[in-house]
C-alpha cells in the first residue's frame, strides 16, 4: 500500500479556492487510510527518542509527499518550501480556507439568495445548497436539518409552489427525505415533459388529410374551405364516388365550428370572422349582484370583428341576409355598419367609432374586438388582476374596464360624444372621395343613401354629423 499509495488514490489536484473544500475532504480520507492524518494535523508530535524520531520523520515525509503530489503546479509554490506535512497542510488551509465574520456573511448571502431557474437542473442545485451547508458547518455556523429543508424549498422555482404546499411541518425535520421527494418530483416532471415532446412531435407529422382553408372556394357547391375534389355535396359525391373524401371534408369543417362565414360581405377580403364569446350559463342576462346587463360593452380577445346587439346603435347599416355567426350555437348576423361609442375616463370622454361591426341581436353582449382596437392604436393595459385601461397611441388613458362576473365590461355608451378620437374610425369631416375609399369603393349613390339614413335616425346636429359630411 505504501509503495502504490500515490497511484492508488487519484483525485483532481488542488487548483485554488474553487475546489479546495472538495480536495480537502478527499485528502483527509486518503491520509486517514494511509495512517498519516495524525502527522498532518499535529496530533502525533515528533518524539525525543532518536530511533522513534527517524521513523516519525519517515512517515511525516511520506505525508508531505502525499499532499504535494495532489497539488496543481500553479499552487505548488505555497508548499514547495514546507519542511513537514503539517506546515504544508496549514499553509494551504490559511491560503484557501474561508475564515472570520466576512466569510460567514458572504456565505449566508449566497445561501439565502440562490434560486433554481425554471427548467434548471434540480439535482445540481441541491448539490450546490449542500456545499453551502457544509461550508457553514465548517465555519461553526451549523444549520439544522429543518432550517436547511426550508431554505431548499424556498430556493425552488415558482412552478414548484403546488409541490411545496404538500409538505407539513414534521416533514421538514429530515432534510434527506425532503431531498429524496424533490428528486422524485423532478424525475416525474422530466419524464412528463419528455412524453409531451414526443406527443407534439407525433402530432406534428403530416396526416395526409386536407386542412380547412377559408381562402379557397369550392366550384361545385360554392362554399368556403375546400376544393371540388373534396366536396361532400351529392352532385360531387356521385361524380367521384369517394365517400372517404366526403367524411374527411366533414371532419375538417367541424373542427372550425367557431368560424362566422360571410361570403357576401366585404369581410371576405379580411378572412373569416371568429367569435368566441363564452358565457357561463349560470350567469343571468342581467346580474343583480354585478350590474352586468346584456347591453354591456365587453372587451373580447376572441372576436375578429365587433358585435353589436341593437340595430338602433348603427350610424350606417347595410343588411347582410344569410350571414351566420357560428360560435356559441348558430346566430344570424343581420347587418353590418358603424357604431359610435363614448368612452368615459374620469371627467373626460372620448368618441370612437366601431367600423364594420356586425349586428347580431342574439349575442349575449355587445363585443368589442381587442384585435381591431390594437390595430387602431388603442392598447389594453392591465392594472392588477381586476382592471385594465385603454391607452391611445399618445399614452393617454381614454377608458377602463373593471372585471365583473369574470368579464371586462368597458365604461362606454352610445350617447352623443364630447370629443373625437380617430383611433378606430375617423369621425372628422371627409370628402365624397374619402368616404368612397373608406367603404371599399362604394358608389356615390349608396354613400348618399347612408348619409340620409344616418341623418334621419340620429337627427345629428351640424357639429356631430361630421362622420358623414362629404360635402365639406
Amino acid at each position: 500500500m505504501s509503495e502504490s499509495s500515490n497511484s492508488t488514490y487519484k483525485i483532481e489536484p488542488l487548483k485554488g479556492g474553487d475546489n479546495y473544500r472538495t480536495w480537502k475532504v478527499k485528502m483527509i480520507d486518503i491520509l486517514t487510510d494511509l495512517d498519516l492524518l495524525e502527522y498532518v494535523d499535529g496530533s502525533r508530535a515528533e518524539p525525543a527518542d532518536q530511533s522513534a524520531k527517524e521513523d516519525w520523520k519517515k512517515k511525516d515525509r511520506k505525508a508531505l509527499s502525499t499532499i504535494r503530489l495532489r497539488v496543481d503546479d500553479s499552487c505548488l509554490i505555497y508548499v514547495e518550501d514546507s519542511k513537514t506535512s503539517k506546515e504544508a497542510w496549514d499553509a494551504l488551509n490559511d491560503m484557501y480556507e474561508a475564515k472570520g465574520p466576512i466569510a460567514i456573511v458572504l456565505l449566508r448571502r449566497k445561501m439565502f439568495t440562490v434560486r433554481c431557474e425554471e427548467g434548471g437542473d434540480i439535482e445540481t442545485h441541491i448539490k450546490l445548497m449542500r456545499s453551502y451547508q457544509s461550508q457553514m458547518n465548517t465555519l461553526g455556523q451549523k444549520i439544522e436539518k429543518a432550517d436547511f429543508s426550508m431554505l431548499l424549498l424556498t430556493s425552488l422555482p415558482d412552478s414548484w409552489d403546488s409541490f411545496i404546499s404538500t409538505f407539513g411541518s414534521t416533514d421538514l425535520e429530515d432534510s434527506n427525505k425532503v431531498i429524496q421527494r424533490i428528486l422524485q418530483e423532478a424525475s416525474r416532471r422530466n419524464e412528463r415533459s419528455a412524453n409531451s415532446d414526443a406527443v407534439l412531435t407525433s402530432s406534428s407529422k403530416p396526416s395526409g388529410k386536407s386542412k380547412f382553408n377559408p381562402r379557397i372556394t369550392c366550384y361545385c357547391c360554392g362554399r368556403l374551405g375546400h376544393i371540388a375534389a373534396e366536396c361532400r355535396c351529392p352532385k360531387c359525391r356521385n361524380k367521384s364516388g369517394n365517400s372517404q373524401t366526403s367524411n374527411q371534408s366533414r371532419n375538417n369543417r367541424s373542427s372550425h365550428a367557431h368560424v362566422a362565414e360571410a361570403p357576401d360581405s366585404d369581410s371576405d377580403k379580411e378572412g373569416p370572422t371568429y367569435v368566441f364569446a363564452a358565457v357561463d350559463a349560470a350567469i343571468p342576462t342581467v346580474s343583480h349582484t354585478s350590474g352586468l346587463s346584456s347591453d354591456a360593452w365587453l372587451l373580447d380577445t376572441g372576436c375578429t370583428r365587433h358585435v353589436v346587439r341593437n340595430k338602433e346603435y348603427f350610424v350606417d347599416y347595410v343588411e347582410t341576409p344569410g350571414h351566420q355567426l357560428i360560435g356559441l350555437g348558430i346566430s344570424s348576423g343581420l347587418g353590418t355598419g358603424t357604431v359610435n361609442l363614448t368612452l368615459t375616463e374620469g371627467k373626460e370622454t372620448t368618441r370612437i367609432a366601431l367600423s364594420n361591426a356586425i349586428h347580431c341581436p342574439t349575442a349575449p353582449y355587445n363585443l368589442i374586438s381587442v384585435g381591431k382596437i390594437l390595430s387602431a392604436g388603442i392598447t389594453p393595459v392591465f392594472r392588477g388582476k381586476n382592471q385594465l385601461n385603454l391607452v391611445n397611441s399618445h399614452g393617454t388613458i381614454i377608458g377602463h374596464a373593471v372585471k365583473t362576473a369574470g368579464l371586462f365590461p368597458i365604461d362606454a355608451s352610445v350617447d352623443e360624444p364630447t370629443r373625437a378620437h380617430p383611433a378606430i374610425a375617423e369621425i372628422d369631416a371627409k370628402t365624397w372621395e374619402e368616404w368612397h375609399r373608406f367603404y371599399g369603393h362604394l358608389n356615390i349613390g349608396s354613400l348618399k343613401l347612408l348619409k340620409d339614413k344616418a341623418t334621419r335616425r340620429r337627427s345629428l346636429k351640424k357639429q356631430s354629423a361630421t362622420s358623414l359630411n362629404p360635402d365639406k
